[in-house]
């Protein structure tokens, strides 16, 4: 595998010790590859939920780019919130949970769907 990002000009804001690291990164898959994985998990979701008036919960920031990416593609009806939570800070493995903001709707006999990037 080619690194991806040899020979890019990074703009200032990315911080300079931040550069080797992303140089070195190897893209395992193509954005096709990644938009049609998220097709299909957007139909099984609404096969499964399309009548259940679901929760669709970001768990930020880590999840953003998919709950962006997915509610593009529901269409039915759904109500969204978030949650801002942090676990990990500068470590690689977890701690306690550090909650920080919330804000979504009565979850009382709903069901709820925590959109997240790591499993």
């Amino acid at each position: 595998m080619t690194a991806i990002l040899q020979g890019y000009e990074f703009p200032r804001s990315v911080p300079l010790e931040v550069e080797p690291v992303l140089r070195q990164a190897v893209q395992l898959q193509s954005a096709a590859d990644v938009e049609a994985e998220v097709d299909r998990l957007a139909v099984r979701l609404t096969v499964a939920l399309q009548d259940r008036d679901p929760v669709f919960i970001n768990v930020a920031h880590g999840g953003a780019v998919l709950f962006g990416m997915l509610l593009r593609r529901l269409v039915f009806p759904l109500q969204t919130g978030f949650v801002h939570v942090s676990r990990y800070r500068d470590a690689t493995s977890g701690g306690k949970l550090d909650w920080h903001a919330q804000s979504y709707p009565d979850l009382t006999g709903r069901t709820v769907v925590l959109v997240d990037d790591i499993l």
